[in-house]
Order: C-alpha cells, then structure tokens, then sequence
C-alpha cells in the first residue's frame, strides 16, 4: 500500500532541510525544491486546480468587481483568498498563483504588470496588448500579499483584462512541529536503515502521449529490513511538452508513489526532489526513478543527466 504524510515525512523533511546547503553545491546549482525557478520567492509547493475565473472587467461578462477596462497609469487590485470571482476556496496560506491572463480591446499599445499588492512594482511586463489584436492570453506567475492580492498595472490606454486561476503555491511552514538538527540527526541515527546512493546517468527519455515512462534507468538499492520506507530522489532534468503541462513523479518497484507528483506547466530545466512514503517496503531488492507524462495527447519529453540522489529510510518499528 502506498501512502503519503506522517511524523516520518516530517522527519525526512527536516533532515534534508538540515543538509540542504551540502546537497545544492552536490546536485547542482538552484538547489532543492518541490517547485520551478518561477514560482514565488520562498514557495515550496505546487497545488494544480481546475481553472476559475477570477476577473473580467468586460462590462458583459464582468466576473470580480470591477466592470470597467483599466484606464492609462492605473492600478487595479485583486483578491484571491477565500472566494472570489468564480474562484472558492483559495486558502490563506497560498503565497502565490498560477494565472492565465487575457488582454482584449486594448485602444493604444500597452503593456501591464502583475504582482504582489504591496511589493515594489516590477520594470518587466506580464502582457503587451495592441490596439486591434484578437484578446492575448498569457501564463503568469504572480506572488500575493498576506491578505492575498495581487496588482494588474496598465501603462496607456484603456484595456479589458481576464484573469484565471488554475492554481496557487503554498509557503513552507518552520513551525514547532519541525525538529532542530539535532533531534532530527538521533532520530535518523534511531532508525532501522538509512540508504544514501548517489548516481551519475546521463540517459535521454522521450515521453509518449499519456503513457507514464520513467526518465531514468532505475537505481537499485536493497534494505535489510522491512517496514515503513521514506524514500525520496533527487534528479536534474529538462521537461518539454508541447502546449501542456506535464506531471512528474517517484516510481519505487515499477509503481508511482502517491503524493510524489508535481506538475509543471509548458517546460522548464531544473532540479526536482520527489518524495514519498511507502508503507510495508518488504526487506530484498527495489528501485527507483523519476516517472512522467505529458497531461494531453501531445507528444514531449525529458531530457535527464548528471547526478542524482536516492535517499531511503526505513522504520521497522
């Protein structure tokens, strides 16, 4: 049976946040995360929803408060906990989103920028809608504020704006339910088996179309004892899927871990850290590698090399 969560995960987590630095400088530049280069500052995870519409300021079609196009210099704010637009549920935990935003009748070329309501507003631009150009929709990342807003700035003009969520990052919690180094080093030293395997592969994969393929060649490791096993991977790689996302994931023994997945939409280049818990890993042989597919017919792939970390403990207890 495979299962996700736990005082063990809690553990393993805070192990590899003790040795974080150790294995950035070992696995590559960017570090360990569970989340892209683009997300938020300081998010550490991903959660995908079904996309909502959050705002249209199209007087037809209004969705949010506001009815009107943006006009020339100005700035229009929009909220994002709780339930908002067509949206629910968003928590007020979520540090970040994940938006589509639209462009349509813009009346001089412009640009806007989204960002964080009450952050410094960025020199870069989100959108560069056009007078006459059919509506321009865009993928944009945008932090929030602690009470979940984020800005729309417009530069000339006037212009419509839609915007979609189809989902928010989550900020990691250094809470009291986390353990100091020390706790966590007796903890570990506690434990029935601790595995570290440290790979080099280089080994391009391509993806089919909705058939889960694993990116690796499996490193194989074998425990002593049976029991509950924390198994994580770290793995380098450059994902492409043509016009979609792709979901991405730890495969132990042939099957995928549950609570392992993450998805990344369009593509990207980087480290990813998978993870899992595996109640009952029986004592002998197993592997583990890196697992994914593009989420629609289309067709993509990974691109893996360079060095990978399987890290394996097991409680017997």
């Amino acid at each position: 049976m495979l299962i996700s969560g736990g005082f063990l995960m809690s553990l393993v987590r805070s192990r590899w946040a003790a040795v974080g630095a150790v294995s950035a400088i070992t696995l590559g530049a960017g570090g360990i995360g569970l989340v892209d280069a683009t997300s938020p500052s300081g998010a550490a995870t991903f959660v995908s929803i079904t996309p909502c519409r959050v705002l249209d300021t199209r007087p037809a079609f209004k969705v949010g408060p506001k009815s009107t196009p943006l006009g020339p210099g100005e700035v229009h704010t929009v909220s994002a906990h709780g339930d908002n637009g067509r949206c629910a549920d968003i928590p007020a935990t979520a540090t970040g989103l994940s938006l589509n935003i639209t462009a349509t009748g813009a009346s001089l070329p412009t640009f806007l920028t989204i960002w964080a309501t009450g952050s410094p507003q960025p020199d870069s631009s989100s959108l560069n809608p056009v007078p006459g150009q059919p509506p321009t929709p865009n993928a944009v990342t945008t932090g929030l504020s602690a009470n979940g807003q984020f800005d729309i700035f417009n530069l000339q003009g006037t212009v419509d704006v839609i915007g979609d969520i189809n989902g928010y990052y989550t900020d990691h919690d250094h809470d009291d339910r986390y353990y100091g180094k020390p706790q966590v080093d007796a903890a570990v030293a506690g434990a029935s088996e601790v595995i570290w395997i440290n790979n080099e592969i280089v080994e391009p994969v391509s993806l089919r179309p909705m058939v889960p393929d694993r990116t690796f060649r499996p490193i194989e490791f074998t425990t002593t004892v049976g029991g509950t096993a924390i198994i994580r991977l770290d793995s380098p790689f450059t994902l492409i899927c043509e016009s979609t996302g792709a979901y991405h994931y730890l495969v132990v023994d042939g099957q995928p871990v549950d609570g392992s997945h993450v998805f990344t939409s369009g593509g990207g280049t980087g480290l990813r850290a998978h993870e899992g818990i595996v109640d009952q890993l029986a004592a002998g042989s197993h592997t583990a590698e890196l697992g994914g597919q593009c989420r629609s017919s289309n067709s993509g792939s990974f691109t893996t090399g360079g060095q990978q970390r399987l890290s394996v403990i097991v409680d017997a207890n």
